[in-house]
């Protein structure tokens, strides 16, 4: 008897972000600096973090290709009673 398991993974067709890494695009002594390599970054997401020795590191990652879903409205439940 084999103790070994087989997982099977399917890949989606949809485009999802979550655990794609960010790359490092620089490390600035002000927040000035990091905001302007934040604005000239285009077409990717970007992030800017302040670290507690003071310097601040701007992280980018692609986008998605096309438009990006909107999350769905919430409807309001109502519980009246009579």
């Amino acid at each position: 008897m084999s103790d070994t398991t087989t997982v099977v993974v399917q890949k989606s067709q949809d485009v999802t972000f979550v655990g794609t890494p960010w790359s490092l695009e620089g490390i600035f002594s002000s927040f000035e600096s990091a905001d302007a390599k934040r604005k000239s970054l285009d077409g990717v997401f970007v992030k800017v973090r302040r670290r507690s020795d003071g310097t601040f590191t701007v992280h980018s990652r692609s986008t998605p290709p096309g438009k990006a879903q909107a999350k769905p409205e919430k409807k309001m439940k109502r519980s009246f009673k009579a």
